[in-house]
């Protein structure tokens, strides 16, 4: 693995922690989530989660509900589908011709889209695999929602563009 591409990994991670620290996320054990009515010798979850169980009761359209839902929901409502963009893609071809150190940058960024896709692919295959048609964690609907994603890039303008290079 070259070190550009640890490079670029390690950068994506530390976005990543980033965008998980500006939701409000810290290390500390939010005491308000406790039931202190409860005993904690007789029904330690009850004492440990029971506030924060009262405060969030599972939705009747969901199995369980949990912190990863209540982030699913947010960003629900406020993410945007990705897709191409033709005043995007005429700015990367710009800097593919103008600056060697961003071509080097977007087509790592290619390589990690594409080692992505290939690893979509050998995770569905794996699911299905293991558990047929059979619905998926978190009540999804298995495999054709996981087949969904395949051929379904991050980076849409950096293949839209290969042709015109």
């Amino acid at each position: 693995m070259s070190n550009s591409f640890k490079a670029f990994v390690a950068c994506s991670l530390v976005m990543a922690f980033s965008v998980a620290a500006s939701f409000g996320q810290s290390s500390h054990y939010d005491v308000n989530n406790m039931d202190t009515k409860a005993s904690a010798c007789t029904d330690f979850y009850q004492y440990a989660n029971g506030g924060w169980l009262a405060a969030n009761p599972i939705p009747p359209a969901y199995p369980a509900w949990g912190l990863a839902n209540i982030l699913n929901e947010k960003n629900r409502d406020v993410l945007q589908p990705n897709g191409p963009d033709e005043r995007v893609q005429k700015e990367i071809l710009r800097l593919y011709k103008d600056s060697p150190e961003c071509s080097i940058l977007f087509e790592l960024m290619t390589d990690f889209d594409e080692g992505l896709q290939e690893w979509r692919y050998r995770h569905v295959k794996l699911v299905e695999r293991t558990i047929g048609a059979k619905k998926g964690t978190g009540g999804s609907p298995g495999v054709p929602f996981l087949k969904e994603s395949l051929f379904r890039p991050v980076f849409h303008d950096l293949w839209a563009i290969r042709h015109e290079m």
